[in-house]
């Protein structure tokens, strides 16, 4: 199955910032690497676009807001 922005925004990312706090989209990607089978397999700057765009699109059902807490940082709140 395609990793998708939408995937990650709905399945994984809430999941890591709500329990590690804002972090920066180098460690987002390692623990997406972590998580995720295949994650490690594409490309480090797909990798980096796929997160952000899940991170801009925002929570897929508006449970979870993402916002950017700094340069290259990002945080959930609910």
């Amino acid at each position: 199955s395609a990793i998708t922005p939408s995937l990650l925004a709905k399945h994984y990312l809430p999941g890591i910032l709500l329990q590690h706090g804002p972090l920066a989209i180098r460690h987002l990607t390692a623990y997406l690497i972590a998580s995720i089978p295949g994650f490690s397999n594409i490309p480090p700057a797909k990798q980096r676009r796929l997160v952000v765009g899940a991170l801009e699109a925002g929570g897929v059902n508006g449970d979870v807001i993402f916002e950017k807490v700094g340069w290259g940082r990002w945080d959930a709140r609910k």
